[in-house]
């Protein structure tokens, strides 16, 4: 089966070759079949897959749909990847259109190619002898899952030692860059989860923050993230590390569920965001304004359902344009569709929304200074809202920052976290550090009695 990894080739073989596949072209026979070209149309290989051939498809009494018949690639153009980006392509492919249980391909029985396919993840299983020079050995896949694919074969050079070491580097930065992003999910939920008690505990203490419209939309985006941390972030790395999976894929409901929620929740949490920074415009509007409305606490209610409503349908799309393929997987039926959809619901239109109306409450701000400043002491407590509404970092960093950006820009989310540590402290640890704070305030209480003495 396998000529790709070890056999030398030479051109007028595989011209041979390709005369011999014209005629299963002609009989219309259901296969995927792929070609390798470089520079100027040059093919260099080809790789033919599909549904398993009768006398191949059952091993040790299990019965496989589909299988690699034919991976073939020119000696000179091997070690170089493009065996890998063959396979992925036809793998993929075969996913797509015959949705198989499970997958098998017949090897020679060479340490090469054994070691080709345990790179892929195929797991040894009998060999047998089709004939007297030929044994095969049968490597065999349950788990099938959608292959990344680099199309780089069209731009190969002729220097192969480059070639080789370039691909070198690249494994060893691939091998270190996947053991680390496992990992990045469960970094995300414990910084996420330390964020989220952090936001609770400030929001609770502070009778003003409580009652503050634009800290109500900033903690229901807190409860959004970690709800987005958890039900999407989260099981990849259960996946990735213990081979747990959540059992999405076992009807097309839970499908569809899982695809919405993985579009759903992102969403409402930057659209919470749009909703703070739309109500701190609303306080730099003139009192009678009645944009001004919307600061009001019985609107809150009202305005958080409009948001789930809205999000909700923005994404009711992923669930239509998703259906399930063989209990594995959910594919787009419209990808091109889906990804317009997504980028100019989620990538254009929120952030435009968000600049708008910053733009507007800085014009606000600028317009009616002396206004503002008078109450300067309580604005810049309301201020780090606005700072980190405007963020919109990339995939679940975007859960992960509110609690940390608020403490790092926010003198008074910093002095009502810090007041409720205090709280918590054992009594003689908090009634020193409460004397040590009374005593300049009484101090200058001291400075200026005297001096009121004196005036009368």
């Amino acid at each position: 089966m396998d000529e790709a990894l070890e056999t030398p080739t030479i051109d007028d073989e595989m011209e041979q070759r390709l005369e011999r596949w014209l005629v299963k072209f002609n009989n219309n026979l259901q296969f995927i079949f792929y070609v390798a070209e470089v520079d100027h149309g040059y093919l260099v290989g080809w790789c033919r897959g599909g549904q398993a051939i009768e006398s191949h498809k059952i091993v040790d009494h299990e019965t496989y749909d589909c299988e690699i018949h034919n991976i073939f690639l020119c000696k000179q153009y091997q070690h170089r990847g493009i065996g890998y980006e063959l396979w992925k392509i036809v793998w993929n492919d075969i996913l797509v259109s015959f949705q198989p249980k499970n997958f098998i391909v017949w090897s020679v029985d060479k340490q090469q190619t054994h070691q080709f396919y345990s790179s892929l993840g195929g797991v040894p299983k009998e060999k047998r002898k089709f004939d007297e020079e030929c044994t095969l050995t049968a490597f065999v896949w349950h788990d099938l899952r959608f292959l990344s694919v680099n199309m780089v074969w069209n731009n190969i050079g002729d220097s192969i030692d480059v070639t080789q070491v370039s691909k070198s580097i690249v494994d060893d930065l691939n091998l270190v860059s996947e053991r680390f992003i496992i990992y990045l999910p469960l970094i995300f939920l414990i910084f996420g989860f330390i964020g989220f008690i952090g936001n609770i505990f400030t929001y609770h203490l502070q009778a003003e923050l409580r009652s503050n419209t634009c800290c109500i939309y900033s903690l229901c985006g807190s409860i959004i993230d970690i709800m987005n941390l958890s039900l999407n972030s989260f099981p990849m790395y259960l996946a990735a590390k213990y081979k747990i999976y959540i059992p999405w894929y076992t009807s097309r409901i839970t499908c569809k569920l899982d695809v919405f929620l993985l579009v759903f929740l992102p969403h409402l949490s930057i659209h919470f965001s749009v909703m703070a920074i739309i109500d701190r415009f609303a306080c730099t509007c003139k009192l009678t304004s009645p944009v001004r409305r919307l600061n009001q606490l019985k609107m809150v209610p009202w305005i958080i359902t409009i948001i789930i409503i809205s999000s909700c349908l923005a994404s009711i799309y992923s669930p239509i344009l998703y259906y399930l393929v063989n209990k594995y997987s959910c594919i787009s039926t419209e990808p091109q569709l889906n990804s317009i959809l997504y980028i100019t619901l989620s990538g254009v239109m929120q952030p435009v929304i968000m600049l708008i109306f910053v733009l507007l409450t800085y014009q606000n701000v600028h317009q009616c200074h002396r206004r503002v400043t008078i109450r300067e002491v309580i604005n810049n407590g309301q201020f780090f809202f606005f700072v980190f509404s405007l963020t919109n970092n990339c995939c679940y960093i975007n859960n992960v920052k509110s609690f940390y950006l608020s403490l790092l820009t926010s003198h008074l989310f910093r002095k009502t976290l810090i007041k409720g540590l205090i709280e918590i402290l054992p009594r003689h640890l908090r009634s020193q550090y409460q004397v040590s704070q009374i005593q300049p305030s009484m101090a200058t209480i001291t400075r200026i009695r005297p001096r009121d003495i004196s005036k009368r």
